[in-house]
């Protein structure tokens, strides 16, 4: 949902018996950066369920630059949209 954060909705998926979650790219933040993939999948809390983030094809996506897919990979993303 709009304004919604990840932390909340993944708990709140654990509680419904959802043990992953693939999250999409265009969240806030985008997932166009090693940096906000790291910081999808570097979740402590044993209270959620493992997050599997889609990164963005494009930068911001905008449709304009092409992401560094590699990097994006290599950080933890699964697929690319």
């Amino acid at each position: 949902p709009q304004g919604a954060t990840l932390y909340p909705e993944a708990k709140a998926a654990l509680q419904s018996g959802f043990t992953s979650l693939l999250i999409p790219p265009d969240g806030n933040p985008i997932v166009d950066t090693t940096a906000n993939v790291l910081r999808i999948t570097q979740q402590t809390d044993a209270a959620l369920p493992r997050l599997y983030p889609i990164g963005a094809l494009t930068a911001q996506l905008k449709g304009e630059s092409i992401a560094d897919l590699t990097a994006l990979a290599q950080a933890g993303c699964i697929a690319f949209s």
